[in-house]
């Protein structure tokens, strides 16, 4: 819908993915084809919208120059990463680490490094890609063991890995996980894949009649604190960055009067 080049190239590379592991799988072979070919459908009613705007943005990927700038990131991240190799610059410090060592001459602050991964190093350094990598080999592999064993479940968890696929490939070009929606269905799409297959051996009844476990309670009192910090940390950036804006309008209009205030 942002009509992004790389996510239409991750929305692809998410089908053909799923579309091999089910046709792998037997049971669901018939209906195989339908379930690769809804993200295809709805590629073609977008760009029955915009298929010109569409067409403007793919042409561009022959263009070398587009990338010059996204190559110059992605090894200003790697040199600052080294840096901060052991323990990591600190999450969300990479607007205030990064410009000592972006080379791509833009007078813009690179607040974002277009490049989930790359940020991750310079934020959180070596223990940061070793939890990341940690992660994406206990999901999938998770995920290949539900999908070699389940049955009632393998249409939820193929359109979880469509989703997974398709968002980890975007990461490389943009950074979508640092908006909080979209942070928060990745996290809730992942716990839900993970938790299905315990799921589905419990009844309606049963499920609702289990009492809260304490960990379950104390991860929510935690989980609650952490969000309403986040929110008054966002609610303090709105504040600071409206009253910078005002800073400039006030500026405009001191440029005009020549100084003079």
């Amino acid at each position: 819908l942002c009509m992004s080049r790389n996510g239409v190239i991750s929305l692809v590379v998410g089908t053909v993915v799923m579309g091999a592991l089910v046709q792998q799988k037997e049971s669901l072979r018939p209906v195989g084809w339908i379930l690769t070919i809804i993200p295809l459908m709805a590629l073609a009613i977008l760009l029955l919208g915009g298929f010109d705007r569409f067409y403007e943005r793919m042409e561009t990927l022959g263009q070398e120059e587009n990338y010059r700038d996204r190559w110059s990131l992605l090894s200003a991240c790697v040199e600052a990463g080294g840096q901060y190799w052991l323990t990591g610059a600190g999450v969300g410090t990479f607007a205030h680490v990064f410009p000592q060592y972006d080379h791509t001459g833009a007078s813009a602050v690179a607040t974002y490094a277009d490049n989930e991964y790359g940020q991750l190093f310079v934020e959180s350094g070596l223990p940061g890609m070793v939890l990341l990598i940690a992660f994406f080999t206990g999901f999938l592999t998770t995920i290949w063991l539900v999908l070699r064993s389940s049955r009632s479940i393998s249409y939820c968890i193929y359109g979880i890995l469509f989703a997974f696929v398709a968002v980890a490939c975007h990461s490389f070009t943009d950074f979508g996980q640092r908006m909080p929606g979209i942070a928060f269905t990745s996290a809730t799409l992942c716990a839900l894949a993970l938790a299905l297959p315990r799921l589905t051996q419990v009844t309606e009844s049963s499920y609702l009649a289990l009492p809260g476990s304490h960990l379950t309670k104390i991860s929510l009192g935690i989980t609650a604190g952490l969000l309403v910090w986040t929110v008054y940390g966002s609610y303090a950036r709105y504040q600071s960055e409206s009253w910078f804006a005002f800073a400039l309008a006030k500026e405009g209009q001191l440029v005009e009067n020549e100084w003079g205030g």
